[in-house]
């Protein structure tokens, strides 16, 4: 065997199947699969982590297949498994996505509507607030250097030489969106308190003044209240969901 030949085997292979689930994971991982991160800088990204890690998860791989059906059935289980490890990055995201929802409903901004290139189409703005600073305060606080961690661990949760369990991978994600459901109310819990007790005030206000016109009155009382909440306790929401994906990304992982 040549030398070019012991360098696609060896070489060439490791850095292929590698790049088949990194890079997927990539693909979709916060921050880089926002819409205004162009593709390119997706797939160079990609290609330089791969790149780097080949070295060290060459010895989870196993031997070249000697079929080219068995090569390619390698490469797209490798690519399923990115795929599910890179929406497992995401779904906790969902949890904020929640809270801006109930936010907006709560501050009657609901129909207040911009652009969110986290998810590429509109959405409320207070939905949109709150996904950039938890993008930003995900690369700030180094979140991402947790799931290039996971990343690498999950070659020992998803090994390359185990048989897919698509069973396994459909109860995690369900776990995880339930986690994801319960987070999110947590964290809105007391926006729908307080319009709950705006709602509460303005229709005792509307039975003892029925001169009163309380469908004008109480759309700026939401919006001040709403907004005095948000003001007051979006660094304890953020730093409390900082600390719950952490938390969830290393029980997941592994590490």
């Amino acid at each position: 065997m040549n030398a070019l030949d012991v360098f696609i085997s060896t070489q060439l292979y490791a850095f292929l199947i590698v790049f088949a689930r990194i890079g997927c994971a990539f693909m979709i991982m916060p921050g880089l699969s926002d819409s205004t991160v162009s593709m390119d800088i997706r797939l160079y990204v990609a290609l330089t982590f791969s790149f780097i890690l080949t070295p060290v998860l060459m010895t989870f791989l196993p031997a070249l297949p000697t079929e080219p059906i068995a090569f390619g059935l390698l490469v797209i289980k490798e690519m399923l498994i990115g795929v599910f490890v890179g929406l497992m990055t995401q779904v906790m995201m969902n949890a904020m996505s929640m809270v801006g929802v109930i936010v907006a409903h709560a501050t009657s901004l609901s129909s207040a509507f911009t652009f969110n290139p986290q998810y590429s189409n509109q959405s409320p703005i207070i939905m949109g607030l709150l996904s950039l600073v938890v993008i930003t305060l995900f690369f700030v606080t180094d979140m991402h250097h947790i799931l290039l961690q996971g990343f690498v661990g999950s070659y020992q949760s998803f090994p390359v030489t185990a048989d897919l369990m698509p069973g396994d991978m459909t109860d995690s994600y369900a776990q995880a969106l339930s986690e994801s459901f319960r987070l999110g109310l947590m964290l809105s819990a007391p926006f729908m308190v307080v319009a709950f007790g705006v709602f509460i005030s303005m229709g005792l206000v509307a039975r003892l003044v029925p001169q009163i016109q309380v469908f004008i009155l109480s759309v700026p009382l939401q919006i001040i209240t709403g907004m005095i909440v948000l003001m007051t306790s979006i660094s304890a929401v953020m730093l409390y969901f900082m600390d719950e994906y952490e938390a969830f990304w290393r029980s997941f992982s592994g590490l």
